[in-house]
């Protein structure tokens, strides 16, 4: 059954509803990011490199995206060609990698900072304050549960 209208999200179960909702807001930030040449994935690697005290290594990353490695080191390279991250060998242990955030990298999340306002501005201009709380609510229930 496709979900057409409202009254159809009503008769749906919660997970249907959950993943509708999931893939229009996972393609809504995919529109804003798209003309800045940057995935969903990839600022939140810059992100997270941003908020690092040190470099961090491809393991961790992918522990962080709930990715495979094969998939993190192909969104590392993609930044990497881009001068948004730099890549190192460890000293001791060839096979571990880390990462670290350039200048470009930290100017990039600048530029893109208006993205979380607009992505909030969605929800406080469709949800009353109580309602914002309770989502949050919901939503860290089911993180925990699921983690």
């Amino acid at each position: 059954m496709a979900i057409c209208e409202d009254k159809d999200l009503e008769q749906e179960n919660i997970s249907h509803v959950f993943g509708h909702a999931s893939r229009l807001m996972h393609n809504y930030v995919l529109n804003k990011l798209r003309p800045y040449g940057m995935g969903l994935e990839q600022l939140g690697i810059l992100h997270y490199l941003a908020c690092a005290d040190n470099a961090i290594s491809i393991g961790e990353l992918s522990a962080f995206l709930l990715k495979d490695m094969t998939t993190t080191s192909r969104l590392i390279s993609s930044l990497e060609s881009k001068g948004l991250v730099t890549k190192t060998k460890d000293s001791k242990d060839k096979r571990i990698t880390h990462i670290r955030i350039t200048k470009k990298g930290k100017d990039k999340i600048e530029e893109l900072s208006f993205f979380a306002q607009d992505v909030d501005a969605l929800f406080d201009d469709t949800l009353d304050s109580a309602e914002l709380a309770a989502l949050r609510n919901i939503l860290i229930k089911i993180i925990k549960v699921v983690q």
